[in-house]
C-alpha cells in the first residue's frame, strides 16, 4: 500500500471514530440516548411485524437488539435476526442503525401427532384443546368458536407447537370443522394430521345431508370421516304428515312446546343459557316437518328499562333463537326474527312472576310467499 493510500485509510478512520465519539456525546445528553433506543426498538419491532413475526420480542441496548420469544420454525428465527440486524430509525446504519443482534429466541415444541381436538357435550362450553402452529390460527379459531358456540367456550388445553402438515390451509379445516360440529346436539371433532373426523349425534335426520355436503369444503389434502347418527324427538310421533300440512297443526304444536317449556337466556344478554339444548332441537324437528311455512321468532321482555333497550334486547333474542335454527339446518328464507320489547304482555309487570311470564320467545305459523 503506498502511502498516500495509508494516509487516506488513516483519515476515514480518523473521521470514523470523531463521529462514534461525536454520537455518543450526544446519547448521553438530555435523554437522547433513551429516546433513540426507544425510537430504534419501534423501527425493529415495525420491521418484524411487516414480516409477520409477531411472536418475536424487542429489547434494546443500546444499538443492540436483543430478540426473544418463540419461532414456529428455525427458518422464520434466522429470518427475524436478519430483519432485525438491518433495521434502522431516521439517519440510516451508520447513526440510527443496530450494530448488533443477540438471539434469545426459542423454538416452538413439535407435535407429532398434531391433533387439535373439539369436544360437545351439551348447550355448556365446547372443550377445545391440542395444538395451534401460531398465534394468528389460535386467535382466528377462538373467533370462529365463539361464534358457533353460545354456550361458551373453554380453550385452556390449547397450545403453539410446530408440526402442521405441510403446505395445507390447517386453519381452514379446522374452522369448518367447528361449523360442523356446531350443527350436532353432541359431538368430538379430531384433526389428526391430515384427517378430520366428526363423531356424534343430530337433533334431525334432516340436516345430515347438509352436514354431508358442508364437509366437503374441507380442503386437500385432508379426509373427512363422519360417523353420525341421529337422536329423533319422540314427542313428534304423534305428529303426522297430513296433519303437517295444516298451517294450524304446526302452529298448535310451537305453541304447546312453548308451552310446556322456557328458553332462558344470560340476565340482560341474548346470549342462550344452559339447558335449552332439549327444548331448541325439538323446535327444529318440528320447524324441519312443517316445510311449507314460515317460522316468524318473536322476542318479549318485561317492561323494566328503557323501550328502546327492551326492543333492541328482545330481537337479539330472537336472533340467537333464529339463527340455531337455521345453523341447525333449517331454511334461512323460512325463518323471520321480530323484537317486540314490552309492548304485548301476557300479565302485568307489578311481580317478578309476571315480569318472567313476560320475558318470552313465541313462534307464529306463516304461508310462504309464491
Amino acid at each position: 500500500m503506498s502511502s498516500g493510500s495509508k494516509l487516506f485509510v488513516g483519515f476515514l478512520a480518523f473521521v470514523a471514530l470523531g463521529a462514534l465519539g461525536i454520537h455518543g456525546l450526544f446519547l448521553e445528553q438530555d435523554g437522547f440516548a433513551e429516546r433513540a433506543r426507544d425510537r430504534l426498538e419501534a423501527a425493529v419491532l415495525a420491521a418484524l411485524s411487516e414480516r409477520g413475526y409477531e411472536w418475536a420480542e424487542v429489547t434494546m441496548a443500546g444499538q443492540r437488539a436483543v430478540i426473544s420469544g418463540v419461532a414456529p420454525t428455525f427458518i422464520e428465527r434466522d429470518d427475524a435476526l436478519g430483519v432485525a440486524r438491518r433495521a434502522a430509525m431516521e439517519g440510516g446504519i451508520l447513526i440510527g442503525g443496530v450494530t448488533r443482534v443477540s438471539d434469545r429466541v426459542e423454538l416452538l415444541p413439535v407435535a407429532s401427532p398434531y391433533r387439535l381436538t373439539a369436544v360437545r357435550s351439551g348447550f355448556g362450553p365446547v372443550l377445545i384443546e391440542g395444538s395451534v402452529p401460531n398465534r394468528a390460527a389460535r386467535e382466528a379459531l377462538m373467533l370462529a368458536a365463539h361464534a358457533e358456540f353460545p354456550g361458551g367456550v373453554d380453550d385452556a388445553g390449547v397450545a403453539f407447537a410446530a408440526g402442521a402438515p405441510a403446505g395445507a390451509d390447517w386453519g381452514y379445516a379446522a374452522g369448518v370443522g367447528l361449523e360442523l360440529l356446531a350443527r350436532l346436539r353432541q359431538g368430538q371433532l379430531t384433526l389428526e394430521g391430515e384427517t378430520l373426523t366428526l363423531t356424534g349425534a343430530a337433533g334431525s335426520e334432516r340436516i345430515l345431508e347438509p352436514l354431508r355436503q358442508e364437509a366437503e369444503r374441507v380442503p386437500a389434502p385432508f379426509e373427512v370421516t363422519l360417523n353420525l347418527e341421529v337422536l329423533e324427538d319422540e314427542d313428534l310421533d304423534d305428529f303426522d304428515e297430513g296433519e303437517i300440512n295444516r298451517g294450524g297443526a304446526c302452529q298448535e304444536r310451537f305453541d304447546l312446546l312453548m308451552l310446556e317449556n322456557t328458553i332462558n337466556f344470560e340476565t340482560d344478554s341474548a346470549e342462550l343459557a344452559e339447558g335449552n339444548l332439549s327444548v331448541l332441537d325439538r323446535l327444529v324437528s318440528t320447524a324441519a316437518r312443517c316445510s311449507r311455512f314460515r317460522v316468524i321468532v318473536e322476542g318479549h321482555t318485561d317492561n323494566s328499562g328503557l323501550p328502546e333497550r327492551n326492543e333492541e334486547l328482545s330481537l337479539a333474542r330472537a336472533r340467537a333463537v333464529a339463527n340455531y335454527l337455521v345453523v341447525q339446518g333449517v331454511s334461512s328464507d323460512r325463518i323471520e326474527a321480530r323484537g317486540l320489547g314490552a309492548r304485548f304482555p301476557l300479565t302485568d309487570n307489578d311481580t317478578p312472576e309476571g315480569r318472567a311470564v313476560n320475558r318470552r320467545i313465541e313462534f307464529t305459523i306463516d304461508t310462504i310467499e309464491q
